[in-house]
């Protein structure tokens, strides 16, 4: 549960700082469905209980700080997943760096990669969504809040457009 109360730890400094739909989980996606294997391993607890309690939530602040989780559907249709990959979100604005789960060594791993090229292993997905919260964190407190709390009204429900039909081909 340690990447429920990591991201939880986000949204309520975002509360705090009055700017709650700076993350926004798309109505469409709100409801749980089961999530596939990988290579016949379920995906990581963690992600698992992440999932079951913030549904596919994505974080936009600007171009710089941003996070759009992938509803299963889409998962499924990236072009990561017919290699093996499990793609589960958009770390970009423009959707071209994203990370999944890989399996080294029996276990699941969050990796990094610009398109289908496969740029780094982050560490499992309590690690690498602590890593993630922690330098939105670090960033939030550099940034003119007032001009945040301004912008924040006027973010879409899907400022990445996740839910738009050309996403699949701009992450690939």
């Amino acid at each position: 549960m340690q990447a429920v109360d990591y991201w939880h730890r986000l949204t309520m400094y975002l509360e705090r700082l009055g700017i709650p739909n700076a993350v926004r989980t798309p109505a469409k996606y709100s409801s749980v469905f089961p999530l596939p294997l990988l290579k016949e391993t379920p995906l990581p607890d963690g992600y698992q209980a992440f999932v079951r309690v913030y549904g596919f939530p994505t974080l936009y602040i600007d171009e710089d700080i941003c996070l759009g989780f992938l509803p299963v559907e889409q998962s499924r249709q990236h072009p990561l997943y017919s290699l093996g990959v499990y793609p589960f979100a958009v770390c970009s604005s423009d959707c071209s760096i994203g990370v999944g789960f890989i399996l080294k060594d029996d276990e699941c791993y969050v990796a990094a990669f610009e398109g289908i090229e496969h740029i780094d292993i982050e560490g499992t997905f309590e690690q690498w969504l602590g890593m993630q919260v922690r330098q939105f964190l670090r960033q939030l407190m550099h940034y003119n809040i007032e001009r945040l709390r301004d912008k924040s009204y006027e973010v879409s429900e899907d400022p990445l457009g996740l839910l738009e039909a050309d996403t699949l081909m701009q992450i690939s």
